[in-house]
């Protein structure tokens, strides 16, 4: 199997993507969401880009560490097999409740507490392969696309990424 595809032929161009600094609360990260993308608060599935105070990229805050942050009491690592609980509605009512008491300091956070350090990243002309074998190596959902090794131009995400590579095995049938 071989492609010729490159990363920038299935970026996410940054102005589709959520950057913020690392001063926000997630509050204003919040707002630029719903200000960026009022109708569906669509954020390509990456979630938030977080710069320093150069302008430098320096990490990125998904939706999975973005719930996190909400009720991190709640998320331990499974030691067996999980089973549904029998009063699911007492669940629910719970989550509410810590929710409404936490969503309000949650909001007052900085992002830089909880985003993830930049590990690893692509340029443009880089082969979609590589991507795929960054993303694994780093256990990541996306890489940011750098110009230069500086300049933030998109994201390539791991769906788009298995998309290609499925299309190309598909085709050699």
């Amino acid at each position: 199997m071989e492609t010729h595809k490159k990363v920038k032929d299935i970026l996410i161009p940054k102005d589709r993507l959520l950057v913020v600094p690392a001063t926000f609360t997630i509050k204003e990260a919040l707002k630029t969401l719903r200000d960026k993308h009022p109708d569906k608060g669509d954020i390509q599935g990456v979630g938030f880009l977080i710069y320093g105070e150069n302008k430098d990229l320096i990490g990125s805050l998904c939706l999975k560490e973005f719930i996190k942050g909400l009720a991190p009491q709640f998320l331990h690592p499974v030691g067996s097999a999980q089973v549904v609980l029998e009063n699911e509605a007492a669940l629910a009512e719970l989550w509410d409740t810590v929710l409404d008491d936490q969503s309000k300091r949650f909001s007052e956070e900085k992002i830089s507490r909880y985003y993830t350090p930049l590990k690893a990243f692509v340029e443009p002309e880089d082969a979609i392969t590589k991507a795929a074998y960054l993303m694994l190596f780093h256990d990541l959902t996306f890489l940011s696309v750098l110009e230069d090794k500086k300049r933030l131009i998109g994201v390539v995400t791991i769906f788009d990424v298995f998309k290609e590579l499925s299309s190309i095995m598909l085709t050699e049938e």
